[in-house]
Parts: structure tokens; C-alpha cells; sequence
């Protein structure tokens, strides 16, 4: 399915008050809760694109057509899925720092890229507002590799965006604890914990970036969802 051209008329419309594009990556190991975060954002009344960049949202009748992600973006044209809630793009392996990819992106309020758990090959976006949702099981393991995977996030993204741990709240609140007490301040402070996977879907669905052009609203407002998250 190709990008309607009244809706990228749309979504350029609704992005021509704020340069940023959201850029929302998610690290699950359930794969469900990548398809409710989406659910939210377009019931929310945004227009997000759920972007499959390991293959495993989709099953292969979905995915059938003539050109690939990379000729899709070499032509311009996104072959999107009709989903229940939004679109769905199969591009395993895409990056999202892709000239083409940002560009395309611009017909939506935000990406929602499905990650490897382990953050695998992971490439950012540049100039984006970037909110990273991480997945943590009551096991070692689990909670070693969102360790990991926080200590990388810190030297690619510092302290700027959104990091909230989400899943088995005691295991959260270790690897928190472990990121403040090892990792750079800035970036330990940005994280949240959340014990209610809605909610915090709820709480980035309510509002995105950009919207207010008050310096002091979008402090108070941050303030606010993070208090909310934390507490949630």
C-alpha cells in the first residue's frame, strides 16, 4: 500500500509547527506491546507508522511486493501496510538515519521502530526527539542486557530523550539503581520506571513534541508525565 498523498498533504501540515520528528524505539520482548503503543498513538488521533526494522511483526503474505524497503525509499514511495491502528512498514535492517527514511517520515507524527532487545545494530535518528522504551524480565540475564544497553544508550544519546524501563518492576528498579550509581548523572536522571505498560502508552499518546512552543509549558508538562511515570 503506497502513502495516500492527501495524508502525507496531512502530516505535513501538522508537522510544519516543529522541525523534530519523533522517533520512538522499542526494545520488547513482547512483541504485542509494540503494536499496543501504536494502538494508543492513533487512538490518541496521531498518525504513527509501526516500522518492523527485524522482520518479525508481519507474516510473509502481508509483506509481499514488487520492490523492496530500500527501492521503496530510493523511489519515494513507502509500500505500507494497512494496520487495525495506523500503517505498518516491513524494513528489516532499515536505518533510521536514512536520508530517505527522514524525509518519508515527515507524513507522520511519529516512528515506532520495533528493536532488538539487545539494541543490535541500533543507529539513531539525527536531529530527532527520541524516546526509548525498554523491556526488563525478572531474570539476569534480562536485566544485564537492558544494563548493557542502557551504558550504550548513554554514549549515543547522553542525557537527551525519553528512556523509560518497563516490565517486572523489581527488576526495573535494580537496573535503575545500577544505572545511576554507574553511569553519568545526567543521563541516570533521565530514566523512568513504570510499573503499568498502558499507562506509560497512554502518557507519550497524550501529548507529542513539539506541540507547545512555550519553553516553560514543555518543562512543566515533561515534569509532569515523568512524575506520572514513575509513580504510574
Amino acid at each position: 500500500m503506497r502513502v495516500d498523498s492527501n495524508d502525507q498533504a496531512a502530516g505535513l501540515r501538522r508537522r510544519s509547527a516543529h522541525a523534530q520528528i519523533a522517533c520512538i524505539y522499542c526494545f520488547f520482548d513482547t512483541a504485542e506491546w509494540t503494536a499496543s503503543l501504536t494502538r494508543n498513538l492513533h487512538d490518541a488521533g496521531q498518525t504513527p507508522l509501526l516500522i518492523d526494522r527485524r522482520g518479525r511483526l508481519f507474516g510473509a503474505a502481508q509483506t509481499r511486493s514488487l520492490f523492496d524497503w530500500k527501492q521503496q525509499l530510493g523511489r519515494g514511495e513507502l509500500h505500507t501496510l494497512p494496520l487495525q491502528h495506523g500503517q505498518g512498514w516491513y524494513a528489516p535492517g532499515v536505518r533510521a538515519d536514512d536520508p530517505a527514511l527522514r524525509e518519508m517520515a515527515r507524513a507522520y507524527d511519529s516512528l515506532v521502530f520495533d528493536e532488538d532487545p539487545s539494541g543490535a545494530d541500533l543507529i539513531l535518528m539525527p536531529d530527532a526527539h527520541q524516546t526509548f522504551l525498554i523491556e526488563i524480565r525478572a531474570s539476569k540475564p534480562s536485566m544485564l542486557r537492558a544494563f548493557t544497553l542502557l551504558k550504550a544508550l548513554s554514549h549515543h544519546a547522553g542525557g537527551h530523550g525519553k528512556l523509560v524501563l518497563l516490565g517486572d518492576l523489581d527488576a526495573c528498579a535494580q537496573v535503575l539503581s545500577a544505572a545511576n550509581r554507574f553511569l553519568p548523572g545526567d543521563f541516570g536522571r533521565a530514566l523512568s520506571c513504570a510499573a503499568h505498560v498502558d499507562a506509560v502508552f497512554s502518557a507519550l499518546a497524550v501529548r507529542m513534541p513539539g506541540e507547545e512552543t512555550s519553553r516553560e509549558a514543555r518543562f512543566r508538562t515533561e515534569n509532569d508525565e515523568s512524575m506520572a511515570l514513575k509513580h504510574g
